[in-house]
């Protein structure tokens, strides 16, 4: 505490009911308190009853959009705005105060076992009854074995719901250290000024994640021959046309189930945990949108955008070369990339394009 500038202060013992020791009770006089707002973070509302009414809504849409234009990229814009509006109106968000539950574990019965524990703890101080202080030492034992049980149901339960194990025991961890995710504007020095403004550090990212690519090497090809000019002199023998087989709707079912169980998203806020669980009322629509694209020979526009999350490293939080970035794409462009794949890759097996290693 610095006393010049709390120079009006109290200090009293008081009973803590939890340790043989006094704790110190500290009163500032004359202190002015911020009246900030508690920190708290928006998510989806997603839980068994708004999935159950997601599948219901999905179960009554026809796609008709989807289908009705020859472009693809008015066919996907369609069918992803279709499916946005259910997801908007099926998972709103919700205000969440993730401090509140830090202690999740802790019930209605521990309460009040701890306030007579409490009360047993002042008895057995202000009188000098030596089976009271055996009884509040045994009494105390008790309940700090219930209170480990009680951590260990809570924990166990939250284990075996979870589907990312090893994200969900590293949440645990923090939790016990109580390590807190902090969301700050990192310390950046720009033109050796700090920026405390998020757009100006989205902007100063995006440039940065945009340059610092390293350009391909091309110093061993011609500057007057295309990259299928080199394939020729590479190989005695013409390459055939790749064979754009059609996307059946078990292929697009096998893809989808083949994501991992993940809840995290690209900007469409859509994860592919429910991307799976719509599964049924998809297939078809997304059938249609992937030959599409495969005959025209158009990639949506909209799978070309990704969310970019900036990472630090290691040194200086100050420092943009301390940074790395991730970036999230959304689930519908995942599908569309793993059937292009699989016919790329089928067409570089058939042609023995790609060295063994």
């Amino acid at each position: 505490m610095d006393k010049g500038k709390n120079a009006k202060y109290t200090i009293s013992p008081i009973y803590n009911g939890l340790s043989d020791h006094d704790a110190q009770l500290l009163v500032l006089h004359d202190v002015v308190i911020n009246n900030q707002i508690p920190h708290s973070t928006t998510i989806r509302l997603i839980n068994e009853s708004t999935i159950a009414q997601f599948k219901l809504n999905l179960s009554y849409e026809n796609w008709t959009e989807t289908f009705t234009e020859d472009n693809i990229d008015i066919n996907f814009k369609n069918f992803l705005n279709t499916y946005l509006r259910i997801f908007n109106c099926t998972f709103p968000y919700k205000r969440i105060y993730p401090n509140r539950n830090r202690n999740a574990w802790i019930t209605k019965g521990i309460n009040i076992l701890s306030q007579c524990k409490q009360a047993l703890y002042i008895l057995s101080k202000n009188t000098q009854n030596p089976k009271l202080r055996s009884y509040y030492k045994t009494y105390s034992e008790i309940l700090s074995e219930v209170i480990k049980t009680a951590k260990k149901i809570h924990y166990n339960n939250l284990f075996n719901r979870s589907h990312n194990k090893v994200k969900t025991m590293w949440n645990f961890v923090k939790a016990e250290i109580n390590k807190q995710n902090r969301n700050n504007v990192p310390p950046l020095n720009i033109e050796g000024s700090p920026a405390n403004d998020y757009q100006e550090l989205a902007c100063v990212f995006n440039e940065y994640f945009i340059n610092i690519t390293i350009p391909t090497q091309t110093g061993n090809l011609k500057d007057d021959s295309s990259a299928a000019e080199n394939l020729n002199i590479v190989f005695n023998r013409p390459l055939g046309q790749i064979d754009l087989t059609p996307v059946t709707a078990q292929e697009i079912k096998n893809i989808i189930r083949s994501l991992k169980w993940k809840t995290s998203s690209g900007y469409d806020e859509v994860p592919p945990k429910l991307l799976k669980l719509s599964l049924p009322y998809i297939t078809s629509p997304l059938t249609y949108l992937c030959n599409k694209s495969l005959t025209s020979g158009i990639f949506p526009s909209w799978l070309k955008y990704s969310q970019v999350t900036p990472l630090f490293k290691k040194g200086s939080k100050s420092e943009l070369s301390n940074y790395r970035h991730i970036s999230l794409l959304t689930s519908f462009s995942k599908i569309f990339e793993k059937v292009i794949y699989k016919r790329l890759v089928n067409h570089a097996s058939v042609y023995n394009i790609l060295c063994k290693v």
